[in-house]
């Protein structure tokens, strides 16, 4: 027989679940319930403005901190020093924090990130004649990424996550790793990227998957337009498509907008845009998202570069100008 303090969790962690799938709804994820549950749900919602912008197209398009959490071969084509922070306060007291910082080590970058998801305050009760009460909820994940260019045109990078999941009382804990890839050639760039490979996590007496997602992308440089597009597997669930578009205006403006296709939906859910501002070593992403009758979502992050690298500003130049930045700053 299940233990009162067992009990409690469980119906406490049924509480929970309506918080994030809440959450997933708000970005496009809500089929992952449809297809089976998991745990540290929290490690798939977007940490940037620019990505989110662009509809989640990144794996390929990956060039500055950002890549820490789309794709880790990404690290290798950041320059100097990067530090980004984003905040997001969203409906019924959920909210969450991302902080992370790059350094470049001349053979490659290093990053680090932390992404805390508070649920905030959730009411729940042991049983239908007790009185209810409230408890908290939070998800924590530290991130530890290795990216560099094994060639000219080539880059690959690997990311360590600490997941730790407290509900009241209970705790859960568990790792898992990230790997990519990034082959350029010319104005094009293909990607490879799988995310969240790792264990089960336990969870009381039920260990369940984490959300393991492979993602194919592919991105051309036209002049000042990007173009971007992300096929995403989802581990034993469903397949969903991620179209996107940057256009750089001048110097200080970017436009953005994408698109987030599943099979599933029936409805203009998918449908995000974005800008981007930079003002000297600071630049503001900002990213508009739609969801029909349940409202808009506002995020809003921003990125600090600073060091003696240069700033290349597009697929072409990253690929001609390397040897000669590497001859001047590989060796540091």
């Amino acid at each position: 027989m299940m233990s009162k303090s067992k009990h409690i969790a469980s119906e406490n962690l049924r509480q929970i679940l309506l918080k994030i799938s809440l959450v997933l709804i708000l970005f496009s994820y809500s089929y992952v319930f449809a297809a089976g549950r998991t745990r540290a749900e929290f490690l798939r919602i977007d940490t940037g403005g620019r990505p989110a912008g662009m509809g989640g197209a990144f794996s390929a398009v990956s060039d500055d901190i950002n890549s820490i959490f789309y794709n880790p071969a990404g690290l290798g084509w950041i320059e100097g020093t990067e530090v980004t922070f984003l905040h997001n306060a969203w409906l019924e007291g959920i909210s969450q924090d991302y902080l992370a910082g790059t350094h470049n080590l001349g053979w490659g970058s290093i990053g680090v990130s932390i992404n805390y998801f508070d649920l905030g305050e959730i009411t729940g009760k042991a049983s239908q004649i007790d009185k209810p009460y409230s408890f908290t909820a939070r998800q924590t994940a530290a991130t530890l990424s290795l990216g560099g260019r094994i060639k000219t045109n080539m880059a690959v990078g690997t990311s360590l996550k600490l997941i730790q999941e407290k509900i009241e009382n209970e705790n859960s804990s568990g790792w898992a790793v990230d790997f990519g890839i990034i082959n350029q050639i010319d104005e094009y760039r293909f990607a490879v990227s799988a995310q969240n490979l790792g264990p089960k996590i336990k969870f009381i007496d039920e260990k369940e998957e984490i959300p393991t997602l492979f993602k194919f992308g592919i991105a051309r440089q036209l002049e000042n337009l990007t173009i971007a597009f992300d096929v995403n597997v989802l581990l034993n669930s469903s397949l969903y498509n991620c179209f996107g578009v940057e256009y750089k205006l001048n110097n200080m403006l970017s436009l953005r907008a994408g698109y987030q296709m599943d099979e599933d939906y029936d409805s203009n859910i998918g449908l995000t845009a974005g800008l981007g501002v930079l003002l000297g070593d600071y630049r503001l992403d900002y990213a508009y998202m739609p969801f029909g009758e349940i409202g808009i979502t506002h995020r809003i992050s921003i990125i600090y570069s600073f060091g003696n690298y240069p700033v290349l500003n597009d697929f072409k130049s990253y690929s001609m100008n390397y040897d000669d930045w590497y001859s001047k700053y590989g060796t540091n």
